[in-house]
């Protein structure tokens, strides 16, 4: 676990999301969860929300706000 203690040193996050198979793991969470508390400053651990196909649902959401974006500026540019 020296390797998590260096990254939570360097990078002081306030949660850490645990992704893919291993955030659906409870042994593994907790697992990493009881490190943490070890740390000097505790990070609070979570499994991921999304669990399948994660890549395609970031890029889908994406894509929706940059498509809001431009329709929004559109109707800027026709109100003009």
């Amino acid at each position: 676990m020296n390797a998590s203690r260096t990254a939570a040193a360097l990078t002081d996050p306030a949660v850490v999301i645990i992704g893919g198979p291993w955030g659906t793991d409870p042994l593994i969470l907790e697992a990493v969860r009881a490190a943490c508390e070890r740390l000097a400053r505790p990070v609070a651990i979570r499994p991921a929300m999304v669990t399948g196909n994660a890549p395609l649902a970031g890029a889908r959401e994406r894509a929706v706000h940059e498509l809001q974006s431009a329709i929004t500026q559109y109707r800027t540019t026709l109100q003009r």
